[in-house]
């Protein structure tokens, strides 16, 4: 009995599966069993009938899953066979011969199964958003962008005819006041011209 007192202790709240367990001399194999038969969902647990098998009554009627809803024993009964292949290899090899890994395992299992059965959160609504109408695009540069504010740029034309000398009349497109106004257009007008690139490579030939 030493020998399985992790085993022991992973279904101590039930000591009739687990006298049945050590009775069979291989639940070892019982519980490998179990494992292959819940990764094919269950469709070697039970014969042509449909009645479960002996050696898998074994675990389904185990406290631990008759206490667990319906919708989760078969989860449940998956994690406590892995669980208790675990504690039985522990066993064959006298890994814990105080039993402490076998408790440990019984209360995580007791532990995941109540996690199962927590409401999930309630969901909280989600704040607006700042609008970012108000703060300015961040654009990317390079000479791509450069060349597009360069051909929607403001000219020196239409920056003189929205300009307006004090004291001196403007002169408008229909005369006496009327129609649109030409602004400083009608006098003398400054424009800066750029350095011709081909004008410098001729002027150095």
């Amino acid at each position: 009995e030493e020998d399985d007192i992790d085993l022991d202790n992973v279904n101590d709240d039930d000591s009739d599966t687990v006298s049945k367990l050590l009775e069979t001399r291989r639940y070892l194999d019982i519980m490998q069993k179990v494992e292959d038969a819940l990764e094919k969902k269950g469709s070697d647990m039970s014969n042509s009938s449909g009645i479960v098998l002996q050696d898998y009554q074994l675990i389904v009627d185990c406290t631990a899953l008759t206490s667990t809803p319906p919708s989760l024993r078969m989860r449940a009964c998956r994690l406590l066979a892995g669980k208790s292949i675990l504690a039985a290899r522990i066993d064959s090899v006298n890994g814990h011969p105080t039993g402490n890994k076998g408790r440990a395992l019984r209360d995580k299992i007791h532990k995941t199964i109540e996690k199962w059965q927590e409401p999930p959160p309630a969901k909280r609504p989600k704040p607006l958003l700042v609008p970012d109408d108000c703060k300015p695009k961040k654009k990317r540069g390079g000479r791509r962008l450069r060349r597009m504010k360069q051909r929607y740029a403001i000219t020196d034309m239409r920056k003189m005819a929205g300009r307006i000398q004090f004291g001196v009349a403007e002169e408008t497109y229909l005369g006496d006041g009327l129609g649109e106004g030409y602004g400083m257009l009608g006098q003398a007008l400054r424009v800066s011209v750029a350095k011709s690139k081909l004008a410098a490579k001729l002027a150095k030939k």
